[in-house]
């Protein structure tokens, strides 16, 4: 998530490189709040669901994407104020555009996304979109842009999800595909997301400073998206090519982290896949 802010950070102050913009609404199908039960879930309806796939195989999957953070969200103006000498609007949000930049590639791979932000950042919150998810017998992802500790996703101050949590989930989620925790310390908790039911989980192992492998990840992800070991392996070999090609991500390593992309790639491990031998 730190990787977000940095994003941010570099946009409000480059003319060169603009901020992620609100996806087009020609670009889902359907937009909508769940008003039953608890209502901090957003739904978007694919738009390819229904049409014609022509850059990828057809989609068969949905996604609960979480995007919660309390830290930075908090703190983002005063450091852009004070690292760059820039006040930002007040009405910054940090979740909102960090949704706008991943959901061009999103959009290409998933039927349904159900996105929760920091105020619905709570286990019942998210039970009841897991439950949701699993009622539709459709396989599903789950993307946790957030922060983390030992055992427990965080959005920077307290908790929302710990091993105490999952481990209710035990042999109940049979739908349950693929975990990503962005967070540090995500291993932490891959064995109770195979034991909940996730066929795969990829995490870190400590402190996380690779803040680009997401979208290099799922840019391979969308071509292939019944064979996560292969798009994880291509994400790896590629990562370097991937950032380097990416004007937005080039600048930040130049100008906020003052490195070039080989020496930050130096020093940011790369993710580990858990495969569970698991099958939907």
């Amino acid at each position: 998530m730190k990787g977000i802010c940095l994003i941010l950070l570099v946009l409000l102050v480059s003319g060169c490189v603009r901020l992620p913009e609100e996806p087009p609404q020609e670009m889902f199908l359907s937009t909508a709040t769940i008003s039953d039960g608890l209502v901090e879930q957003y739904v978007y309806q694919s738009r390819r669901a229904e049409t014609v796939f022509k850059r990828g195989p057809e989609k068969r999957r949905n996604l609960l994407l979480v995007v919660a953070d309390s830290f930075i969200q908090n703190e983002l103006r005063s450091k852009a104020e004070q690292y760059l000498g820039y006040t930002a609007p007040d009405d910054l949000d940090l979740e909102e555009l960090s949704w706008w930049h991943y959901a061009p590639l999103l959009e290409d791979i998933y039927n349904e996304v159900y996105l929760i932000k920091r105020t619905g950042a709570q286990y019942a919150i998210i039970q009841e979109a897991v439950e949701r998810l699993e009622r539709k017998e459709v396989s599903y992802d789950i993307i946790f842009l957030t922060h983390g500790l030992p055992n427990h996703i965080s959005p920077g101050q307290d908790y929302f999800l710990s091993w105490y949590e999952i481990a209710r989930w035990k042999g109940k989620l049979h739908h349950l595909n693929l975990v990503f925790m962005q967070g540090c310390f995500g291993r932490t908790l891959e064995q109770d997301w195979a034991e909940a039911g996730a066929q795969m989980v990829i995490s870190y192992d400590g402190f996380n400073q690779n803040f680009f492998y997401l979208s290099s990840f799922l840019r391979w992800y969308r071509w292939m998206p019944d064979d996560v070991p292969t798009a994880y392996a291509k994400a790896n070999t590629y990562l370097a090519s991937n950032i380097e090609s990416s004007l937005l991500y080039r600048t930040i390593i130049q100008k906020v982290l003052e490195s070039d992309v080989n020496a930050y790639l130096a020093n940011s491990e790369l993710p580990v896949l858990f495969e569970t031998g698991q099958s939907l």
